[in-house]
């Protein structure tokens, strides 16, 4: 009887312990799908890419000419919207919970004429009839902390925010003792290691679940309140402060209406700090006609690349010129990509590049000019960067009418007589030279080649074009130079055939050229060896 009495006791208490570890487990679960389910996540993206454009565009033009109308006080600084301003939607923060919520926010670009001018933002989240509700946060930040959120590093903007309400609504955002408050939540990583007191090393996370902070603004009838300010706006007052205790990310649940649930967790809009770039605001002050370049969606990578230029050069005033410049060639070459002009004039650019850049038309800068030499024509930007090849094609002419040799078997092999060979070796009135990266034919890489489908061009491999340019050795110049003269005849040569239709070798009379020249086809490897036989 014992003996079953102590197995019964046993097998309650393996049951209990069954019980409770399922229950942990479960419990678990539980806060890890709750944890899963309103994790907040947070990109940087334009309007064009939103899928609300319709509906925030209209809103967004509304309360930009709304705000020009009035000014601010806060903080004891005077911001004047009269003086100008700007919704930047290019630059734009979206924060999302997954399907049940999401805002949106946006730098606000003017000029209060201050060293260290005030931080502000509109947001606007979702309420549940479809619109949108209206909110300024204006940030007191200084400077380092200024850097410090364009470096990525999360400030805490507690007693440094005032949130203004913005239209018409039955909510007052100070009203009966109630106002808008400031929270700063921060969210540790999956792992646990990474939090708020150790930000400086968030950029080592590897977490599946990297740590993050938001700023939130909620609607608080409990007292308190830090810094405001007085505001003459169309639409509601303003609050500050900063509330007190934390809040998890998982506790936004229906966060569509503030005034459901004035506490802490639950009702908050959520943002995160939105700091107009110094690019934003040098692009503002452009003439209309420019910048409305730049806003069109369809050059959308022009205002990327630009931008990242900008932000990565010393912001010199050259280089602003050059931004000016460059949205002008955008506005006369609209079919011209982003990738095509950073390889026209940033990608490979000798010195003063830029600087000479400037002082040519660019509606033209792109159209082929003769060259006093053979009938060959370059583009003023090519001419402009690869200034040891222009030098050499401008060459051509003067060195073929001083070698009787090569002139002879030009006019022979190409079927062109004498003064046409030497005409269209005059820079501007032949063949058009294109610079090709890597160029390619049937056979492979080609130092050049002439498609006769194609007849008013000669293809030269860009390659080579950049080792004359960079090459710090004399000999490889030197040899350099020799290939790509040589290489110019050859297509000469085929350019020629194609004038005339005098072609006896199948379509090999630029080999044939070389051989009955020089004795080999020139290439890479021997074009040195042979310049140093000839000496």
């Amino acid at each position: 009887m014992m003996k079953k009495l102590n197995s019964l006791m046993l097998l309650a208490l393996v049951l209990l312990f069954f019980s409770c570890r399922t229950e942990i487990l479960n419990d678990e679960a539980t806060a890890s799908t709750k944890k899963n389910k309103f994790q907040l996540t947070s990109k940087r993206i334009s309007l064009d890419q939103s899928p609300h454009k319709l509906i925030l565009l209209p809103e967004i033009n509304k309360i930009e000419t709304e705000l020009k109308k009035s000014k601010q006080n806060i903080f004891g600084k005077t911001v004047n919207y009269r003086n100008g301003i700007l919704i930047d939607t290019k630059n734009v923060i979206y924060i999302e919970n997954g399907p049940n919520y999401h805002t949106y926010t946006f730098a606000i670009i003017h000029d209060d004429g201050s060293s260290n001018p005030l931080v502000q933002n509109l947001v606007l989240s979702p309420l549940p009839d479809g619109t949108y509700k209206k909110l300024i946060f204006t940030y007191n930040f200084t400077k380092a902390e200024k850097e410090n959120i364009l470096k990525g590093i999360p400030v805490d903007a507690k007693g440094k925010t005032v949130i203004t309400e913005l239209g018409d609504t039955s909510i007052s955002s100070k009203s009966g003792g109630c106002e808008y408050e400031q929270e700063t939540i921060w969210n540790d990583c999956s792992e646990g290691i990474h939090n708020k007191f150790n930000v400086g090393a968030w950029g080592e996370c590897t977490a599946d679940i990297p740590p993050s902070a938001h700023t939130i603004g909620y609607w608080s009838c409990e007292g308190g309140g830090g810094g405001g300010g007085d505001t003459e706006n169309p639409g509601g007052g303003s609050g500050g402060g900063s509330g007190s205790g934390g809040c998890e990310a998982d506790a936004f649940t229906d966060p569509t209406d503030p005034t459901t649930n004035p506490g802490l967790c639950g009702g908050g809009i959520v943002t995160d700090p939105n700091l107009a770039t110094s690019f934003s605001l040098f692009i503002y002050f452009l003439p209309t006609s420019l910048k409305n370049v730049l806003y069109l969606p369809e050059n959308a990578d022009f205002y990327t690349g630009l931008k990242d230029f900008y932000e990565s050069s010393s912001q010199s005033q050259q280089e602003k010129n050059f931004i000016t410049w460059a949205i002008l060639f955008k506005l006369n070459n609209q079919d011209v990509s982003w990738d095509q002009f950073q390889n026209w004039f940033l990608v490979d650019a000798p010195n003063n590049f830029a600087q000479q850049i400037l002082l040519e038309n660019p509606a033209t800068i792109l159209n082929y000019e003769s060259l006093s030499s053979p009938n060959f024509k370059m583009r003023k930007v090519d001419q402009l960067k690869y200034p040891n090849f222009t030098a050499l094609v401008k060459s051509l002419k003067t060195e073929i009418q001083n070698n009787p040799t090569t002139l002879s078997k030009l006019v022979e092999l190409s079927g062109l007589s004498e003064q046409q060979v030497l005409a269209s070796l005059t820079f501007g009135q032949g063949p058009n030279i294109r610079l090709v990266p890597n160029l390619t034919g049937p056979s492979g890489p080609n130092y050049g080649n002439f498609n006769p489908a194609d007849p008013t061009y000669i293809n030269i491999n860009l390659d080579f074009v950049l080792g004359l340019e960079q090459s710090s050795l004399s000999s490889t110049r030197h040899a350099t130079a020799f290939l790509l003269a040589v290489t110019i005849l050859h297509e000469f040569i085929h350019f020629g055939n194609y004038v005339t239709g005098y072609d006896t070798n199948g379509n090999e009379m630029g080999n044939l050229f070389e051989i009955s020249t020089y004795g080999i086809i020139i290439t890479h490897l021997n074009a040195g060896y042979y310049i140093i036989q000839l000496k």
